[in-house]
C-alpha cells in the first residue's frame, strides 16, 4: 500500500468505528420503559393460553396413567 492509500484506509476505518460508537451509544440510551410495558403486556396476553396448555397437559398425563 502506498502512504496515501494507507492513510485513506485508516480514515475509513476510523470513520466506521466512530459510526459504530454512535450507533452503540444511541442504542444504549434508548429508554426501555415503553419496551418493558409492551413486554409485560405481551406476557399477560399469552399467560392464559399457557395456563390452558398446562391444564391440558395435566389432563393428558392423568388419562395416560389410567
Amino acid at each position: 500500500m502506498t502512504e496515501t492509500t494507507t492513510r485513506d484506509y485508516n480514515k475509513e476505518i476510523a470513520g466506521r468505528s466512530a459510526v459504530a460508537d454512535m450507533v452503540k451509544s444511541t442504542i444504549m440510551n434508548v429508554p426501555l420503559l415503553p419496551l418493558e410495558r409492551h413486554h409485560k403486556q405481551a406476557l399477560l396476553e399469552i399467560q392464559e393460553p399457557i395456563e390452558r396448555l398446562r391444564r391440558l397437559e395435566t389432563l393428558l398425563d392423568e388419562l395416560e396413567q389410567r
